[in-house]
């Protein structure tokens, strides 16, 4: 594969920035560099006996039966906050970053009737046999097992979000669907997830509103009030995709993906659908090549998704009466997190962007995604073992910093915010480090975070140096140098059942 790196053990560069990684704020003296070596050779050994730059595992295992065991999901909650300060300033489209794919299968209602777009002979079934039919559609459409606030702890950060109006339903309420329609509503969910937000100043998600079945023009204009009523000033407009460094400036945490060109033009918070690679295939074998396949034609230019979700097919279902797409897919998840680990983030044809799966937290698939963003400093020479280097996240937002009334007049009363206010939200501030020409050209910054950033290391000169001067730290030998304590196209057209 293109972007592999070899592994490589720690220099004495690497051990700095172990020092620097720990937290060790306050400590004097060779502490924090001493501190932090025996967690670094732990934490290297541990992911490079596996061949792979990672993060540390979390979530879930899978159990040798195959079966899902789910284990708290908080390691990865503050991830980009805690990325190493030269990725600040990458374009998200060349970051990699976890995603899970139909994200809201988790609360999917078994009594809710089929969904329209599903064929004839099954909404027929679905009338006369309805005690053999639900339960037999809802263990193939369930892809998730964490509810949305436990995925967003997890670390995912890309949202499959599929809308539609049921035909039964009120006139407002508007639902999840994939082949059965959620119990939750999209406000009450849109609201958790601004909420989550709330608590997690730095972190950035991506919400992907796709399907919109039965969706009118006044459905699609009440949905687009709700989601700038609700997320407010935390709307990132479209244009060039963004740094971590320029959104944390503008206060923004919410890029909107709307696959309804129509509505886009009319808004300018919403940007274009994001192109979803979904292969289609119940083999993790045959979806690989299709993945290998997509990227040998070379990835789109702005935000995309890898999808390493697998999709049953009829024939696969009739010949296993017994099992579920959670039985068909956890047994493939060692194949694929393999295929994961090969990837490389960046501006390269070959590279990855987002990489979306099922059953977030069964195995370290979003601590896996989340380590490729390392490869990005090997490509520059600077090699620090998995997981290090990285700063410490901001606190908790101020409560009720961004909190308005209750909005009359929407379904569910839903939480208001500052309205979005364009351009007017940015504030100008000091530029970041000069980042090597090989993580890509990435434009002016428009300005540095709502927060301080804590000051990094002095770097070599190839990678640059921070603008302002690192405060002065406990005297270090020459060999590690003066570092300074820290502070701190839509989808590929297929079946009915969508990817």
């Amino acid at each position: 594969m293109d972007c592999a790196v070899a592994p490589v053990w720690p220099s004495t560069e690497d051990w700095a920035w172990a020092g620097l990684g720990c937290g060790c704020k306050g400590r004097e003296g060779p502490a924090p560099v001493l501190l932090s070596r025996t967690w670094a050779v732990a934490s290297w050994g541990r992911a490079h006996r596996g061949g792979h730059a990672g993060w540390p595992p979390m979530g879930g295992q899978l159990s040798a039966s195959g079966s899902f065991q789910s284990l708290p999901c908080t390691t990865n909650a503050d991830w980009m906050s805690a990325l190493c300060p030269l990725l600040w300033d990458v374009p998200l489209h060349h970051l990699s970053i976890p995603g899970s794919h139909d994200t809201m299968t988790y609360c999917l209602n078994k009594n809710s009737p089929i969904s329209q777009t599903q064929s004839r002979l099954l909404q027929l079934l679905d009338k006369v046999l309805p005690c053999v039919t639900r339960p037999l559609v809802l263990k193939w459409s369930t892809t998730q097992v964490l509810n949305v606030t436990e995925q967003l702890d997890a670390g995912v950060r890309y949202l499959d979000l599929r809308i539609a109006h049921m035909l039964v339903g009120s006139e407002k309420n508007l639902h999840f669907v994939h082949m059965v329609y959620t119990t939750v509503l999209v406000e009450d969910t849109l609201t958790e997830i601004s909420e989550w937000l709330e608590s997690h100043p730095r972190e950035v998600v991506i919400l992907a509103c796709r399907n919109f079945e039965g969706m009118t023009e006044d459905l699609h204009e009440y949905l687009v009030a709700c989601i700038k009523n609700i997320f407010g000033d935390m709307l990132c407009p479209r244009g060039e995709v963004p740094t971590l460094r320029q959104l944390w400036a503008r206060g923004q945490q919410v890029i909107v993906s709307y696959e309804e060109a129509s509505v886009v033009s009319r808004h300018a918070e919403l940007w274009p659908g994001i192109p979803y690679w979904w292969g289609d295939q119940v083999k993790a074998q045959e979806l690989i090549r299709y993945l290998e396949r997509m990227k040998s034609c070379g990835r789109p230019g702005g935000l995309f998704v890898a999808g390493i979700n697998l999709t049953e097919n009829l024939a696969y279902v009739l010949g296993h009466p017994s099992e579920s797409l959670r039985k068909m897919t956890l047994p493939s998840l060692p194949c694929l997190r393999a295929w994961v680990r090969e990837q490389c983030p960046g501006p390269g044809a070959r590279c990855t962007n987002v990489i979306a799966g099922d059953f977030i937290g069964a195995d370290s698939f979003v601590g896996d995604v989340v380590g490729l963003n390392a490869k990005l400093l090997h490509r520059c020479g600077v090699r620090p073992p998995p997981g290090l280097g990285r700063a410490p996240h901001a606190g908790p937002r101020e409560s009720g910093s961004r909190r308005r009334p209750v909005v009359a007049g929407l379904s569910g009363g839903v939480p208001r915010r500052r309205p979005w206010s364009g351009e007017s939200s940015a504030r100008s501030g000091a530029a970041g480090p000069v980042l090597p020409a090989a993580l890509g050209s990435l434009g002016p910054r428009s300005g540095s975070p709502k927060e301080a950033a804590p000051s990094g290391p002095v770097l070599p000169a190839a990678l640059g140096s921070p603008e302002e001067e690192a405060p002065s730290g406990p005297v270090l030998p020459a060999a590690l140098g003066s570092l300074g304590p820290r502070s701190g196209s839509p989808e590929v057209a297929g079946p009915s059942r969508a990817a």
